[in-house]
């Protein structure tokens, strides 16, 4: 129960952060036991919808969702989430509950292999000097990760390049 409750806060805490996603009285609430997503109606508190979490790398085996993240970068913000299962992170439409796109596996990264992915976090975007000296201005991700080794890395992405 205490784990549960734990997850929800977790979600209440990333969907009350930075951007609001489509539905902004929304809340997202990962239910691990039955791999999916409920989106709850924070007005009425009633589930309006439920997004299953389908097996995105094809293996047949469960990918237990973990970690929930809204975009804030400004060409995904109110339209993306991340969810992370396993070595995965997977995009979905907010709107719509649709996977995006194929999902990434960090585990096939350099030095990843074996990685387990847990919390998700989206940043504000934030203006960064390119090599040229130019202004960019980057939305990052940040990951949780549980190496095989034991040790826990935080993981830094780009959530464009994610999307």
């Amino acid at each position: 129960m205490l784990r549960w409750r734990i997850q929800v806060l977790f979600v209440l805490v990333l969907a009350g952060a930075g951007t609001a996603p489509a539905g902004a009285g929304d809340l997202w609430v990962i239910n691990q036991g039955t791999l999916d997503i409920d989106v709850v109606d924070t007005d009425t508190n009633q589930i309006v919808r439920t997004i299953p979490v389908v097996d995105p790398d094809g293996d047949g085996l469960p990918d237990t969702p973990w970690g929930l993240a809204f975009a804030t970068a400004p060409s995904l913000a109110g339209n993306v989430a991340f969810v992370s299962q396993r070595s995965l992170i997977n995009v979905l439409d907010v709107a719509t509950g649709n996977q995006l796109r194929p999902p990434w596996n960090l585990g096939n990264e350099p030095g990843l292999a074996g990685v387990e992915l847990r919390g998700l976090a989206a940043a504000r975007p934030r203006r960064l000097v390119d090599v040229a000296g130019g202004e960019v201005l980057r939305s990052r991700l940040f990951a949780v990760a549980n190496l095989p080794s034991g040790a826990v890395q935080l993981l830094v992405l780009d959530q464009d390049r994610l999307a």
